[in-house]
């Protein structure tokens, strides 16, 4: 062996050493004790942290796992963690705030026996390299779980129910990076999704103003369980302090938390992404006869409307005609206001188009930009000037899904609307008293 080759391993080896060592220091192989918590208040910290917040959610939603058992710390340990590089959020003075990445998993009515139809966009999109692959019937990716992985349970009256599995994200795999699975034979029915399809995403890290709306994770946690236990669907909370953001606005953050949501419910179709500061005022309404199944659809859809941004400019592009738009091609449900699209309440359909929608998205060109509507922004140029977007993008009524609690016939929220969405009411420092207000209007299930 030449003198250079030989140092050239003895620095190989150091390096080795030093990783070992760095990484053993930071992840202790066994839990807190008393002891090391005096010694190591840090790691104190993160025990209670995450112990409070799985006891909080537990009982504010009833956590359960696949089998329907309450879901135990360690599970929630295994299943989502905080991200390396920040501290764990607090919750109240005694820090009791964590990370459970899965909530309880229903069990909905079967769908109906309307014709279902194959999705038009070409299968053959190619994903960049940092995406997972498509599954395929006979091959499928390591992301993703057989279509026959689920539980089929039998009710006292003789009905089959579908429970769907929870499929906690492998290793390598990260929702910054990668992007969901979308089988090559996935088929949408145009009655719409069952009920086990569909997710209701809650996402945050503890932090932000929320407008200081008090307890709003508690009063949200429980509006949304009652509403997606009503009709099935799979409610979802995604701590997403977990992510490594590379120091961008925690906004950006929902990309990935939806890249979750779909990954680790793999016969889920939508998932309506549904800010914090928003209220479920009439459960009653479902999905399918709001907007999801193609009858709704082209009663909420605006056709023929301006995409508009700051001040109800418009834009120069608009909503297709209703004799030009095919529902089938739809996959982004989204409303806009007077400054644009509002990215605090849509829905987003598993396709391979959404597989390319969320790269795009998340570009680090377009992260990185000092635009004031950050993803928002980012999404309302996306569709303003790529046809071959807006050809995706059904532009729905604001108060379908995102009621304003001021405002006209167009935007305030009116009796009978499915949310209210309490968007800038932090600028007239209103958000307490609205909050408090809509609060008491809402309708049980």
């Amino acid at each position: 062996m030449t003198r250079l080759a030989r140092h050239y391993v003895a620095a190989i080896a150091v390096i080795v050493i030093v990783l070992c060592t760095f990484q053993l220091l930071r992840f202790p192989s066994t839990p807190t004790t008393s002891a090391e918590a005096d010694a190591n208040p840090a790691a104190s910290r993160y025990d209670k942290i995450q112990k409070g917040w799985q006891q909080f959610w537990q009982s504010a939603t009833g956590a359960t796992d696949a089998k329907g058992s309450q879901v135990d710390d360690k599970a929630l340990k295994d299943s989502s963690s905080f991200g390396e590089e920040e501290d764990p959020p607090k919750m109240g003075n005694d820090g009791a705030w964590a990370t459970p990445s899965v909530l309880s998993s229903v069990k909905p009515t079967k769908a109906s026996d309307n014709t279902a139809t194959a999705h038009p966009f070409s299968a053959s999109w190619t994903a960049g390299a940092s995406t997972a692959a498509v599954a395929s019937p006979t091959a499928t990716s390591k992301y993703v779980i057989p279509a026959d992985d689920f539980e089929e349970d039998e009710k006292a009256e003789g009905k089959k129910l579908t429970k769907p599995k929870y499929l906690p994200l492998a290793k390598d795999f990260d929702p910054t990076k990668h992007v969901f699975d979308v089988p090559e034979n996935i088929v949408y029915d145009p009655a719409g999704p069952r009920p086990d399809q569909v997710i209701l995403l809650t996402a945050s890290d503890g932090k932000g103003h929320n407008g200081g709306i008090e307890n709003i994770m508690e009063t949200t946690a429980e509006n949304r369980k009652l509403y997606c236990e009503h009709h099935g669907y799979i409610n979802q909370f995604v701590n997403i302090s977990k992510y490594d953001m590379k120091g961008a606005h925690a906004v950006w953050a929902k990309l990935p938390a939806i890249i979750e949501a779909f990954q680790t419910h793999p016969q889920a179709q939508w998932v309506w992404w549904l800010d914090l500061d928003a209220i479920i005022m009439t459960p009653s309404v479902s999905l399918n006869s709001l907007l999801l199944s193609h009858a709704s659809m082209r009663k909420a859809i605006t056709f023929g409307k301006d995409y508009v941004h700051g001040g109800n400019k418009k834009t120069g592009s608009r909503m297709g005609e209703k004799d030009d738009v095919d529902l089938a091609d739809i996959d982004l449900l989204v409303a806009q206001d007077h400054n644009g699209v509002n990215a605090g309440s849509f829905l987003l359909r598993r396709s391979v188009f959404t597989q390319m929608l969320m790269d795009l998205w998340r570009d680090p060109l377009f992260v990185q930009q000092p635009w004031e509507g950050r993803e928002q922004e980012v999404l309302r140029k996306l569709i303003v000037n790529h046809s071959t977007v807006r050809q995706h993008v059904g532009l729905i009524g604001q108060r379908v899904i995102n009621s304003y609690p001021q405002g006209g016939d167009i935007m305030g929220w009116r009796e009978g609307d499915l949310i209210v969405h309490m968007a800038g009411c932090w600028v007239s420092n209103h958000c307490q008293e609205w909050w408090r207000d809509f609060w008491n209007k809402k309708k049980s299930v």
